[in-house]
């Protein structure tokens, strides 16, 4: 043993992938986080089959199940789209997250059901929202202001442009 022993022994490499995924050429590691200020964040309202395609990538970022994505419910669910408001969250123009409300008062938002069990008082649930899948790009994923600064454009855009009264959102583990 040398005199640095105990040095050497506290430097260590960064682990190395498993050898599996040098037989995908796809492996990329994953992004730097890059941290968001508030002030670069912008929000878009969505309109249309057409404007919502092109943060349809953004979804993949859930790395939802394939067992999920193949249940013909899911489709269903997707339909949500169309009735509520789908937004967007742009970073100097860029598309860096999505989020998406639905009316309670279709019949199709997860919080009714929820609502219904535990009786709460339909008046609470006229002009209400639910706010679902708030996804933002994994890079962009730096702390809760991120979160928080996007909650609150989707907020201001509802009270600027709707009448809302309450927002529900529940969260279901994949």
């Amino acid at each position: 043993m040398s005199d640095f022993s105990g040095l050497e022994q506290s430097f260590a490499l960064a682990a190395m992938p498993p050898m599996a995924l040098f037989d995908d050429l796809s492996y990329e590691p994953p992004p730097a986080k890059t941290e968001l200020q508030p002030r670069e964040v912008g929000f878009l309202r969505l309109r249309g089959a057409h404007e919502i395609a092109r943060i349809l990538h953004l979804r993949d970022e859930i790395r939802l199940p394939a067992a999920v994505q193949a249940d013909a419910g899911f489709a269903a669910r997707e339909k949500k789209d169309e009735i509520g408001l789908v937004g967007a969250f742009l970073r100097f123009g860029e598309a860096i997250g999505t989020i998406r409300l639905v009316p309670m008062t279709e019949g199709v938002a997860p919080c009714e059901k929820l609502l219904e069990r535990h009786r709460i008082p339909w008046e609470l649930r006229d002009e209400s929202w639910e706010v679902g899948r708030l996804v933002l790009a994994e890079r962009y994923r730096s702390g809760p202001e991120s979160l928080k600064r996007c909650l609150f454009l989707t907020l201001v855009h509802l009270i600027e442009n709707t009448n809302v009264e309450n927002l529900f959102a529940s969260c279901t583990p994949c």
